[in-house]
C-alpha cells in the first residue's frame, strides 16, 4: 500500500522547481534572520527592516486598528427571508448564543438537524422564489445587506475595512524602492499574492 502525503506549498521549506520569486525571499529571509541555522527563516520569513525592505512573518494576531471592535448591529426587518428561517428554527428549539447565531437542540444528530433546516430553507425559498439550496443559508429579502455597504463605506478605514497599518493588513515582503509588495499564508511561498510585476534585478541585489 502506498500512501501519499500532500503538504501546503512552503511548509518544509524549499523545494524542487520552486518559482524564483520564492527562491529569492527565502534567500533573504535566510541572509537576514537573527536564527543562526535559518531553518525557520525559510519556512516562514524573518521580521526584519532597513532602508531597502522590510519582511514580516505572516501575522497570527487579532486586528489592532480598532475595526474589528465596530459592529453592524442592525437586524433583518420582521419579514426578512432570514427573520422567518430563525423564527421558525427557535419553535423547533435552536437557540441563539451570545453571538446571535442560532445553536441546534443538544442532543440532536447531525444528520436530523440538517434535514430539519433544509426544510425550513426550503419552506422559505419556495414563498420568495429564492433558490435552494444554493445560497439558502444566506438569503436575505430585507435593506440590510444594502444597509451593510452603506455603513461599511461611512466606516471603514481601508479598502478592506482595516486601516491599511493594520498588521492583518500589511505586507509581508516590502521592497521600498520599487514598492513592491508580497503576501503569503502562513508559509512562505503558499497562495502568495504580489501588487506587480516581481522586479527580480532589484531583489537581488539584497542577497
Amino acid at each position: 500500500m502506498k500512501i501519499k502525503i500532500i503538504s501546503p506549498a512552503g511548509a518544509f521549506g524549499a523545494y524542487d522547481g520552486e518559482d524564483e520569486l520564492t527562491s529569492i525571499l527565502r534567500d533573504i529571509a535566510v541572509k537576514y534572520s537573527k536564527d543562526s541555522n535559518g531553518e525557520w527563516a525559510e519556512k516562514y520569513g524573518t521580521e526584519f527592516e532597513n532602508d531597502e525592505f522590510i519582511m514580516r512573518c505572516y501575522y497570527w494576531g487579532d486586528c489592532d486598528c480598532g475595526w474589528d471592535d465596530m459592529e453592524f448591529d442592525e437586524p433583518h426587518s420582521k419579514d426578512c427571508y432570514q427573520s422567518l428561517v430563525d423564527k421558525d428554527l427557535e419553535k423547533l428549539g435552536w437557540k441563539k448564543d451570545k453571538y446571535d447565531f442560532l445553536d441546534s437542540p443538544k442532543g440532536m444528530k447531525y444528520d436530523e438537524c440538517d434535514k430539519i433546516r433544509d426544510k425550513v430553507y426550503k419552506k422559505y425559498c419556495n414563498k420568495f422564489n429564492l433558490t435552494f439550496p444554493n445560497g439558502c443559508a444566506v438569503h436575505c429579502t430585507c435593506d440590510h445587506e444594502e444597509n451593510f455597504k452603506k455603513w461599511f463605506e461611512e466606516n471603514k478605514k481601508g479598502k478592506n475595512g482595516h486601516s491599511n497599518k493594520c498588521a492583518l493588513e500589511l505586507p509581508n515582503f516590502l521592497h521600498k524602492k520599487t514598492g513592491f509588495e508580497v503576501r503569503w499564508y502562513k508559509y512562505l511561498g503558499r497562495d502568495m499574492e504580489v501588487n506587480m510585476k516581481s522586479p527580480i534585478k532589484e531583489l537581488k541585489k539584497l542577497l
